[in-house]
């Protein structure tokens, strides 16, 4: 400046510094010339003035003597400075991951309320956002918002993307239709349609979180999306198991829930289990077996429900609304007259009300109550013979030892009600949800039906089951596993050399799919058959199988990423089993440290 030729080399010329303080200036001579530090107290001004005199070494101490006295108190006024320059990110990032650890703390105070619609947004996709559950970020959006509505109504929808209504409580999500002014914003709209979806749909909450990301729990939050191994068949040292493992991604550990009750300790081949709600499963029958229990993830026990109208083995299980429904299957005949794998299969659908069971769910929303008072509910719904029956000439051709005549106080199957039956029987058929449909793929049948051409649909609400084809697939459905709720349905389909994964999506009166399919060839699928498959958010999860030796391999694969990472030794199944079934249920993270 002074001899570059500029208008300040001039002899007579005065150069004034505005805005810095004679004592300030003279700390930053000081630092320089005799490397003197300053308190910390000044690291403020200090800054500023070395900023103006792009002073670079003198920055950088201020900047860290800053973050190292960032607190509540402050943290809002540097987040401030820290946007005034977009030299300082690594003080606005420092600011940010504070506000957000706090965040329970800082949101009800003043400075809060000041922030900008970019800083707000900025804590909203922290996915280490510091809060029990969405409710908080519920709260502190609507203290944000309220606090200048006018001006911030407009922002409604860039906030409201990163706000995870889904995971609030029904009482937030009214408060937000109620006592905003909402613009007609499609956008917005849609965000609070999702929210009500997954808010309705409360009998598959667990299938449908992870599905985006206005579904998927918060890394710190009290509650975690977990992988359930369900037990049942035989494990490593060929002893029957009862064993319920959990998978926590957070930790990437397993942990061991309570066992099987001990009705199912004995060989108890093709029990069904579903998952209902967030944090519930539904376990019945299997051989020689007719159980019926529900596990409640929130207090992890078991807790034993009326038993199915007769045993039932290798049959399909799903709920709608507060419906359980029971098709399908069979029941081995041991008579003296049979053979020893003579069977009768089973078409009836039986369906059973949870409402009087308590599951933290209102009981007020239940389907099968509607169905009760409406037109289609006809509890005495035809109940002639519903069996195929293969074995013995003299092996009984029916079931009318299931019918359910009973009182509603009987609890010896009583509480169970005919409901249905399907167009043919079908035996270890996998079932999906979409739509109050219940869509059957694969299984054995009886006769001439081809389970690898068609798909049987039953509606719950006409009672009425049909043939649902799909040939355009071109896949062995018996070979296949199935997994999924609504428009997120996913066929794993296998064969020597590699596993696809084929998107199912159901449309009005057609099929359509999408046509990329998501190709594993590895070494690790081709070795031996898996035993388990399962979808949750962008993770698709493999696990198990057998060959010589029946394995604990858990292999996943992200889509987004495309990668697929095959689990170390310690985050493999602990436990090698077979026979086992997979879901996915949302528990308190307590659970996992509790002794």
């Amino acid at each position: 400046m002074f001899t570059s030729g500029m208008v300040e080399s001039d002899q007579n010329a005065t150069v004034r510094l505005p805005n810095i303080e004679s004592d300030i200036m003279r700390k930053i001579i000081q630092f320089m010339y005799v490397g003197e530090d300053f308190d910390s107290e000044f690291a403020d001004e200090m800054l500023l003035t070395a900023d103006y005199l792009q002073i670079e070494c003198i920055k950088t101490v201020c900047l860290k003597q800053i973050k190292h006295k960032l607190n509540g108190n402050n943290i809002f006024k540097y987040w401030r400075l820290s946007e005034e320059n977009v030299a300082y990110k690594d003080l606005r990032g420092s600011c940010k991951k504070l506000a957000a650890k706090n965040f329970k703390l800082l949101y009800s105070t003043n400075g809060f309320v000041e922030i900008s619609c970019n800083q707000i947004v900025a804590l909203l996709q922290e996915e280490n956002l510091n809060v029990p559950d969405e409710n908080i970020v519920c709260d502190a959006v609507d203290r944000w918002i309220k606090h200048d509505i006018v001006k911030r109504k407009r922002h409604l929808v860039s906030i409201f993307e990163y706000v995870r209504l889904p995971l609030a409580s029904e009482q937030n999500l009214t408060k937000f239709k109620t006592e905003f002014p909402y613009s007609k914003d499609s956008k917005l709209d849609e965000f609070l349609k999702e929210a009500k979806c997954f808010h309705e749909k409360y009998d598959r909450q667990s299938l449908l979180v992870g599905q985006s990301k206005r579904t998927t729990y918060r890394l710190r939050a009290r509650q975690e999306h977990v992988l359930i191994v369900l037990a049942g068949g035989e494990d490593d040292s060929n002893e029957r198991s009862r064993a319920m493992w959990s998978y926590w991604p957070s930790i990437k550990k397993w942990k061991l829930l309570s066992d099987l009750p001990e009705e199912v300790q004995t060989e108890n081949h093709g029990p069904a289990s579903c998952s209902y709600g967030l944090s519930n499963i539904l376990y019945s029958g299997g051989y020689e077996n007719d159980c019926f229990y529900r596990y409640d993830g929130k207090h992890d026990k078991w807790i034993k429900l009326p038993h199915l109208n007769h045993d039932r083995a290798g049959h399909s299980m799903i709920v709608i609304k507060n419906c359980v429904y029971v098709f399908g299957g069979m029941a081995y005949d041991y008579s003296p007259s049979a053979d020893f794998l003579a069977r009768k299969s089973f078409k009836t659908i039986d369906a059973f009300n949870m409402t009087n069971q308590y599951t933290g769910q209102d009981p007020e929303k239940s389907m099968f109550e509607n169905y009760k008072t409406s037109d289609h509910f006809d509890e005495k719904l035809d109940r002639n013979d519903d069996t195929s029956t293969t074995g013995s000439e003299n092996e009984s051709t029916n079931d009318d030892n299931d019918d359910t005549e009973s009182s509603d106080g009987d609890t010896s199957g009583g509480n169970w009600t005919r409901y249905g039956k399907l167009l043919h029987p079908i035996v270890d058929g996998q079932v999906v949800v979409a739509d109050e449909k219940i869509y059957i793929f694969g299984g054995v049948t009886v006769g001439e039906y081809d389970t690898d051409t068609c798909v049987q649909c039953y509606d719950t609400y006409l009672k009425t089951c049909y043939i649902f084809k799909h040939n355009d697939l071109g896949i062995q459905l018996t070979e296949s596993k199935v997994f999924g709720c609504d428009d997120n349905i996913c066929i794993l389909n296998k064969n020597l050399k590699s596993f696809s994964i084929i998107p199912y999506f159901k449309r009005v009166g057609s099929v359509s799919r999408n046509e990329e399919r998501i190709q594993f060839v590895d070494q690790c699928f081709t070795k031996f058959p898996l035993e388990g498959f399962l979808k949750s958010g962008n993770i698709y999860y493999f696990i198990g199988g057998r060959d010589r030796r029946i394995s604990n391999t858990v292999v996943s694969y992200n889509l987004k990423t495309k990668q697929t990472l095959i689990f170390e030794d310690d985050a493999s199944l602990p436990s090698s089993l077979t026979d086992f079934s997979c879901l996915t249920l949302v528990l308190e993270k307590d659970i996992y440290w509790r002794n």
